[in-house]
C-alpha cells in the first residue's frame, strides 16, 4: 500500500532540520505532513492519513488519531501514561480513515491469556 504525500503550507512555528528534502520543501513554503500515531504533529498541523486529526496529548507531544477523548488513553503505559488534552491542531485530513484488523488486548485480558498458557504448559508437564 502506497500513501501520497500530503503537503500543507507551513506554520509559523515550523523549524528546520531533517533531511534535505524536506528542508528543501519547508524553504518553499510546504511542510510534510505527520504519519498517524508516530510523529509529532505540533508543527505540522496536518496527518498524512486520510480521516485523521492532529490532537495535543501535552505541550510535548500531539499525534494523528481518528478520534480523542481527554484524559488518560488506555492504549499508553509506563512513562507515556498522561493525560490527553485532545486540543485539535490544523483541519481533518479528508477521506475515510483506514481500516485496522488489529487490536491491542486490554490488560486483563493479556493477564488471562498469559495464566491460560502458564497452566496448560504445568498441565502438560503433570500428564
Amino acid at each position: 500500500t502506497t500513501t501520497a504525500l500530503r503537503l500543507a503550507p507551513a506554520s509559523p512555528k515550523s523549524g528546520g532540520g531533517g533531511d534535505d528534502l524536506k528542508q528543501e520543501l519547508e524553504d518553499a513554503g510546504f511542510t510534510m505532513c505527520s504519519i498517524t500515531r508516530k510523529e509529532d504533529c505540533r508543527h505540522t498541523q496536518c496527518c498524512a492519513d486520510p480521516g485523521m486529526q492532529c490532537f495535543e496529548k501535552n505541550e510535548y507531544w500531539a499525534a494523528c488519531e481518528v478520534g480523542c477523548t481527554p484524559g488518560i488513553d488506555p492504549g499508553d503505559v509506563g512513562d507515556v501514561r498522561t493525560p490527553w488534552t485532545c486540543l485539535q491542531f490544523g483541519p481533518r485530513t479528508p477521506g475515510e480513515p483506514p481500516v485496522s484488523t488489529t487490536t491491542t488486548p486490554s490488560p486483563e485480558e493479556q493477564r488471562r491469556e498469559a495464566d491460560k498458557a502458564i497452566f496448560g504448559a504445568l498441565d502438560e508437564m503433570l500428564m
